[in-house]
């Protein structure tokens, strides 16, 4: 019996079965898969997940649709195009413009040095659908001719601890370390904002921190925490009274997502957010968060204001809010639903 005929690959869509293919099971397959998937029940989806390295052909028996999340293998052309030849679907989850990876930065001129870039572009060109991780970032994919789509992340809200309204408050960042330009761009609003408050402020860095952090008297340096759940539980116990997300308006950086809006305001922290597209889009100045641009000068006034400003609490149940709108998991798995039956019908 030939594969096609083989009846291991026959597909009953009113229950989709989906495989979902990635180099790892981390921040972006718990946001994109195993949170709002979680909402659902079997009789309405199945899925599982496998490391891209060990992707072979025989994991697509009974699958309906194909989930490629950030792959970059070159095998995994061969079974992406066995897939298509048997009628599974193909759906490319693109969190970041890795066709066009930063070359200011060390690991992007490294990374389109590889053959990576364009193995992305070849597992694109043979997918029915691209789901991008944000607007931008889907605008940009449908000038280049693909189909592609812009769908929120799930988030789970933690619960709200008490309100730091006295000193010493505590001013955090977390991030990976690629983001350390980010941080060395407001480093001096950093110093001076020390300067001001003395040891009414404290400073905390989760995996990611300033080249010369050791100047500031008050601060801790903590290494990354890997796993998402554990992460967001122990930056809702963290204190901060003021979360900092800089970002370099760089062309890279316009097509990221609003990732640190999700995770500070589920964390139930507010949060200051570089006046840059992923976050201009999402940050309503002085309801739900505040913006800021690149002017380190324009950081130390906001960061001061905003330890001032009484309205932190009220802003911080608007930013939920808009959260419980719009990356509930309930709405994600609902939204995932209808995209999976958009694709058979097609």
């Amino acid at each position: 019996m030939s594969e096609l005929a083989n009846p291991m690959f026959s597909r009953q869509v009113n229950r989709p079965s989906i495989l979902i293919a990635t180099p790892e099971d981390g921040v972006l397959t718990q946001m994109a898969y195993s949170i709002p998937f979680a909402t659902l029940s079997q009789e309405k989806l199945e899925w599982r997940l496998v490391f891209e390295a060990h992707l072979q052909r025989s994991d697509l028996a009974g699958v309906d649709c194909l989930i490629l999340c950030r792959c970059s293998n070159s095998a995994t052309l061969s079974v992406v195009r066995f897939a298509r030849h048997h009628g599974i679907k193909v759906l490319y989850e693109l969190d970041d413009n890795l066709l066009e990876p930063p070359l200011d930065e060390e690991w992007g001129r490294r990374y389109s040095q590889s053959c990576r870039p364009r193995v992305i572009e070849l597992l694109l060109d043979e997918s029915d659908l691209i789901k991008a991780g944000s607007p931008e970032l889907a605008r940009r994919l449908l000038r280049r001719g693909y189909r592609a789509i812009y769908q929120p992340y799930a988030i789970n809200l933690l619960p709200l601890q008490p309100e730091r309204v006295t000193p010493p408050y505590r001013v955090g960042y977390f991030g990976t370390r690629h983001h350390r330009s980010d941080l060395n761009r407001i480093f001096p609003a950093l110093l001076k904002v020390e300067e001001t408050l003395g040891p009414k402020v404290e400073f905390q860095f989760i995996g990611c921190h300033p080249d010369r952090w050791e100047k500031l008297r008050h601060a801790k340096v903590q290494g990354p925490i890997t796993d998402y759940q554990k992460f967001l539980t122990e930056l809702a116990s963290s204190g901060w009274t003021l979360g900092l997300a800089p970002l370099r308006p760089s062309s890279f950086n316009q097509a990221k997502s609003d990732s640190k809006f999700r995770d500070l305001s589920a964390a139930g922290v507010v949060g200051i957010y570089a006046d840059v597209a992923p976050y201009r889009n999402t940050i309503r100045q002085g309801v739900n968060g505040w913006l800021c641009g690149d002017d380190p000068q324009e950081w130390y006034r906001t960061i001061m204001r905003s330890l001032a400003s009484p309205h932190r609490r009220k802003m911080l149940e608007n930013a939920r809010a808009q959260l419980l709108e719009r990356n509930h998991p309930t709405i994600i798995a609902n939204q995932w639903l209808s995209l999976i039956q958009e694709l058979f019908h097609v």
